[in-house]
């Protein structure tokens, strides 16, 4: 069996943090409140959702689980991100 190395810990951690925002992602969608709102909102209002909850992480987390929670949070916008870009490529072609 071979050694755990630094790396494949870090690995892990991050498979880990990507993990749990996914979860926090299905659960939200599950509510009509939410659905899949994302996909209705322009790329410019997420990059904005997305700065609100740097700046949280930035200056106003007062603990380790607010800045978890909100690095989550930054995770999922990131992905939203990505996807809405994705999607508006699709939709050029």
């Amino acid at each position: 069996m071979r050694e755990k190395t630094r790396l494949m810990e870090s690995q892990e951690f991050i498979r880990t943090a990507m993990s749990e925002a996914m979860g926090i992602y299905l659960e939200k969608e599950k509510s009509p409140k939410y659905a899949d709102t994302w996909r209705d909102m322009d790329i410019y209002g997420l990059t904005s959702h997305l700065a609100h909850e740097v700046e949280e992480i930035r200056a106003h987390s007062p603990t380790l689980a607010a800045i978890y929670h909100n690095a989550l949070d930054a995770i999922n916008l990131s992905a939203m991100i990505a996807a809405k870009a994705r999607l508006e490529s699709l939709e050029l072609k």
